[in-house]
């Protein structure tokens, strides 16, 4: 049986682990996306016989009647800078995820230790441990599908909604754990 302190780090390692594997795969899923690439046309007369041309540039002799010239094309690329609101909103919606499975294990655990859940609505469900798993994983489900409607119209709002549940259940999580950590 491990000690107290040793189950605390043993949950943290793995809160830790989910939380970097879920943003991991947010920030994979949208690294994926292609964007397309658009050419713009450069005309450049030569005025010589040597021309520079870019590494990336892709080059063509056009001879149409006139003074022969280089038409250099240049691909376009889109520099995203920070963080995207994708990465940012979905990388919550897993730490929420988390908090849930959290919140579930430091019920349960206070429970356990003879502490009575203190919300009504959860009381009968709590002492349950399969109807208090589902209604986590549902909360987890139904949340991350409003964020991502939400997301839509405004990707800020939802960012903002994540922000403010999960600072709210790290509250009830480390208050389930104190509890817990009590009833010894």
């Amino acid at each position: 049986m491990l000690s107290t302190p040793a189950r605390h780090v043993r949950a943290f390692a793995s809160t830790a682990f989910l939380l970097v594997w879920g943003a991991a795969s947010a920030l994979a899923a949208d690294r994926t996306e292609q964007w397309p690439a658009v050419k713009p046309e450069v005309t450049v007369t030569l005025a010589a016989a040597d021309v520079f041309v870019p590494s990336a540039a892709s080059t063509k002799i056009v001879f149409d009647g006139q003074a022969p010239r280089t038409v250099f094309t240049m691909p376009r690329t889109r520099e995203r800078r920070g963080l995207d609101s994708a990465v940012l909103r979905r990388s919550l919606i897993v730490s929420f995820g988390a908090l849930q499975a959290l919140d579930a294990h430091s019920t349960m655990k206070a429970l356990k230790g003879g502490a009575r859940e203190t919300n009504p609505a959860m009381g009968a469900i709590a002492s349950n441990r399969t109807a208090l798993l589902a209604v986590k994983a549902g909360t987890a489900a139904a949340t991350a599908y409003f964020a991502e409607r939400l997301s839509r119209k405004n990707p800020k709002r939802a960012i903002v909604l994540m922000a403010v549940l999960n600072s709210a259940y790290v509250a009830i999580v480390a208050h389930n754990y104190r509890v817990a950590g009590r009833g010894r």
